[in-house]
């Protein structure tokens, strides 16, 4: 018996939202079948998708982000000038928009650049394109995969 596969359309929730991985590697782990993609590789591929992604971000993606860069509320508060309680108020709006101020999401979208170590003097000149409604499609997590997630 093979222990290994390809699924065409992999949906993962990990991430605290949906996560489609096209062409994912699978293995067969216990008797189950689970993703064959280490964690903290899916894990920076949403996180830079979220940084590129067109449309706002949700509650569950502000959280993600926040969880990725290992900050508390209050860190992402002191960086980007809001309360504590303010962040709060973004997560807990779960797969809803975040209504952040255009200029606040272009900063988190600026400081998500500079956690990667790209360049974001560019990103104020793209900032309309970044926070228009759509869907993203990031390149390549193995070989032929990649993952989508779609804006509300």
């Amino acid at each position: 018996m093979k222990d290994t596969k390809v699924v065409k359309k992999y949906v993962d929730w990990g991430s605290g939202f949906a996560v489609t991985i096209h062409n994912a590697p699978m293995k067969k782990r216990f008797g189950e079948w689970v993703l064959d993609i280490p964690p903290a590789v899916v894990n920076k591929r949403v996180f830079e998708s979220l940084l590129d992604m067109s449309g706002v971000f949700s509650g569950s993606h502000v959280r993600f982000i926040r969880h990725y860069m290992k900050l508390t509320y209050q860190g992402m508060a002191d960086l980007l000038g809001v309360k504590h309680a303010t962040v709060i108020g973004w997560e807990k709006k779960g797969d809803g928009e975040t209504k952040m101020q255009y200029s606040t999401e272009l900063l988190l979208r600026m400081i998500m650049a500079r956690f990667l170590g790209r360049e974001t003097s560019t990103m104020v000149d793209k900032g309309p394109e970044l926070v228009k409604r759509g869907a993203i499609v990031h390149p390549s997590l193995e070989g032929s995969s990649h993952i989508e997630m779609v804006s509300h």
